[in-house]
């Protein structure tokens, strides 16, 4: 099984909002998604455990919130899409607009 690990970062500026968008392409399984210019975006294939299928829509009460070690405060999303597991960080201020986390979440409904 695939897994693939894409991290995001949202921070609370207006310029993150008006930022060009990016696309990541997963050269193997042909998935892309888009992201804003100024964010990192990384990704790896190895072996990994099934997750849930990907929801419909995504919401923040989805995710759990901790300090990951590798990321710090973020909320965690695991899911599946067509076989593939993922796994996605966000970091959203604590000042972080509606508009900002509206658009982290619209990010996260592109993947496909």
């Amino acid at each position: 099984m695939r897994s693939l690990l894409l991290s995001a970062a949202v921070a609370a500026v207006a310029a993150v909002a008006a930022a060009p968008t990016l696309f990541f392409r997963d050269a193997t399984s042909g998935m892309t998604f888009r992201y804003p210019r100024t964010w990192h975006v990384s990704g790896f294939s190895g072996a990994g455990t099934q997750f849930r299928p990907r929801p419909r829509r995504f919401a923040f009460a989805q995710f759990r919130f901790a300090n990951y070690e590798c990321f710090g405060p973020s909320y965690l999303v695991r899911f599946r899409v067509d076989g593939h597991n993922l796994q996605v960080n966000v970091a959203v201020g604590a000042a972080a607009s509606s508009v900002v986390r509206a658009e982290a979440l619209a990010i996260l409904d592109s993947i496909r």
